[in-house]
């Protein structure tokens, strides 16, 4: 199994960790069952969250979200989440 970026951060130290994914596929989960994190938050309530800061102060935004799908053929799919969704988390109003 791959190291996830949970996972890599707790073999730092770091515990204050919010993990944003979308969980729809179940075995998903078990990306996150080993890794100590504070909280989760689904993909689609993160945006909104983010930006009326109902996560607390959040000291950085580590994003590596995609679809892995090698033979994605859904052109609005990949913009949507490759593009769109991360314009949408670097446009908040944070200060």
């Amino acid at each position: 199994m791959p190291l996830s970026l949970a996972r890599g951060l707790n073999r730092r130290g770091e515990r204050d960790i919010i993990a944003v994914d979308d969980l729809t596929d179940g075995d998903k989960c078990r990306n996150l069952a080993d890794c100590d994190i504070a909280d989760y938050v689904g993909k689609s309530e993160f945006v909104q969250r983010f930006a009326s800061h109902q996560l607390g102060e959040v000291r950085a935004v580590l994003h590596q979200g995609a679809c892995s799908s090698t033979v994605e053929n859904d052109g609005r799919l990949m913009m949507d989440n490759h593009y769109r969704y991360s314009c949408d988390v670097l446009r908040t109003d944070r200060p």
